[in-house]
């Protein structure tokens, strides 16, 4: 156990531009340990990212602490890598304007209360927040795929408030029961490579691990056309589960899963998390004040910095291959 779990209940209450860094001594450690984070270094740490921040002048970009340490410890406290990350972060939500504009908590009620993600109370023996998303529970004729996308940014910007998942990661349980072509044929090219692009390098989260339950034939025709975009570090961390739930059980105790995996945790239900987001209505529209301005250049095409392993048709979907 990394010491992460069940210590900060409350931190998806946290308050916007807070600069309460304390960790726990357990978690401490492990943030020195694989991030290189020391909190004598901090402070100094912050400032550097600040200023090149600072010297993007079509970025408008939130410069609080809390919101650069995410970067910092995403990016194992390099600089450059981590202003990277951050100018790709926001280049996203330029490129896609017309659904960050919906990244509210009031414009997904529906598709929150529907129950197709929760987050797991319980994190995962080294500390992760566990994340489920169930595609077989989509029905497209009442959610479209442009809200699961929405919805799932949303979920990860309020997992990545809270300290300790900034340091330990999120892991994600993919649940196909139910799973077919009615839902497959709606999975579009772009809703592929926009997901993957925020697993790959544009947000502000370590990404540990991604597992795949109950998944029928269908689906691995849909992962061939996935799987060329996907960089080696982030193919490594898949894990294909089929019906064997002890396999799952493997990676997350029993006792911490809804019924439907196998587990004895209360079964699947999405009231509780919409009530959470629900009550961060306004720090969300606090964080979707900043961004790149409308006459930027950057909004156009990628920040430079990640073109020299841009792929065709995606963006920027190999840079930060670091190992987090």
């Amino acid at each position: 156990m990394a010491g992460c779990s069940g210590e900060e209940t409350d931190e998806f209450q946290s308050v916007f531009g807070s600069s309460d860094f304390q960790l726990t001594p357990e978690l401490r450690k492990k943030a020195e340990e694989e991030l290189q984070e020391k909190e004598e270094w901090r402070e100094r740490d912050i400032a550097a990212l600040r200023d090149l921040v600072a010297d993007d002048a079509d970025l408008n970009s939130r410069m609080d602490d809390e919101f650069l340490l995410r970067f910092l410890r995403a990016r194992k406290f390099d600089y450059d890598s981590s202003f990277q990350m951050l100018q790709q972060y926001y280049w996203t939500r330029a490129r896609h304007q017309h659904l960050f504009d919906r990244l509210l908590p009031s414009t997904q009620e529906r598709v929150l209360r529907h129950g197709l993600q929760m987050v797991l109370p319980q994190r995962d023996p080294n500390g992760c927040r566990v994340f489920v998303f169930r595609p077989g529970a989509w029905d497209p004729s009442a959610v479209t795929m442009d809200d699961i996308f929405i919805s799932n940014v949303l979920l990860l910007e309020h997992m990545a408030r809270e300290q300790a998942t900034q340091v330990c990661g999120v892991v994600a349980i993919q649940d196909f029961t139910g799973f077919g072509f009615h839902q497959m044929k709606h999975f579009t090219t772009e809703h592929i490579r926009r997901m993957i692009s925020i697993l790959q390098g544009s947000f502000p989260l370590r990404f540990k691990g991604f597992h795949f339950v109950f998944e029928p034939r269908v689906f691995y025709w849909a992962f061939a056309a996935v799987k060329p975009f996907l960089s080696k570090k982030l193919a490594d961390r898949l894990y294909f589960h089929g019906s064997n739930l002890k396999s799952l059980h493997a990676h997350f105790p029993r006792d911490s899963l809804p019924a439907e995996l196998g587990g004895s945790a209360p079964g699947y239900g999405g009231e509780e998390l919409a009530r959470q987001l629900l009550d961060s209505e306004h720090y969300f529209a606090e964080h979707n004040r900043y961004g790149y301005t409308a006459d930027s250049g950057g909004v156009a095409e990628p920040p430079a910095a990640c073109r020299p392993r841009y792929y065709p048709g995606a963006f920027c979907m190999q840079s930060g291959d670091e190992d987090d």
